[in-house]
């Protein structure tokens, strides 16, 4: 049995996303009646049916990698992490003459980096056990946020110059993240 959560509010149209743990939530109209909703709901059941399956399907492969890391070491890996993501910030930040203020470690759910207003950089810990082109990647886009703090066309092009194949690493990213958070 699926469980299914209705919101509803202002809005003009319905819509279906699938969250943690396989829940279908429904955003809809105030006055749309249940019948309708309900309608609605079955017309996108095969839809529903392989979104569900993806969602469960990460969040096994996802406790599974959780699983093998030693909850022991979590102080370790954290410390490996700063210190490896330490030393390609100091690589690309020296030879594109750029500057930051300081690493920092996190364990963020949905965010694998961030650049703060000081060019302060935060780095989520689990980038220890992504390929190292990957982990470039995300060094060298927070770089990037130093001196482009949007992501306009001139922020890919600064991106680009510093790593060439990022493509390759976002695509990484989208194929392979949910397997860490």
């Amino acid at each position: 049995m699926v469980e299914i959560i209705v919101k509803k509010s202002f809005r003009k149209t319905i819509s279906l996303s699938i969250e943690d743990g396989g829940v279908v939530l429904v955003r809809a109209p105030s006055f749309l009646t249940k019948s309708r909703i309900e309608k609605f709901i079955r017309s996108k059941e095969s839809w529903l049916k392989k979104g569900i399956k993806k969602v469960k399907d990460r969040e096994k492969k996802a406790r599974e990698f959780n699983a093998l890391l030693d909850p022991n070491k979590i102080k370790e890996y954290r410390e490996r992490a700063r210190t490896l993501l330490t030393e390609r910030a100091d690589y690309f930040a020296e030879k594109h003459g750029l500057e930051y203020s300081r690493i920092r470690m996190s364990s963020a759910k949905t965010r694998w980096g961030s650049c703060n207003h000081n060019n302060g950089l935060n780095f989520n810990w689990k980038l220890l056990f992504t390929p190292p082109d990957v982990q470039d990647y995300l060094v060298v886009h927070e770089l990037a946020h130093t001196i482009h703090k949007d992501h306009q066309a001139s922020f890919w092009r600064f991106v680009k110059i510093m790593h060439p194949q990022y493509k390759e690493s976002q695509k990484w990213l989208k194929q392979n993240s949910h397997l860490l958070v």
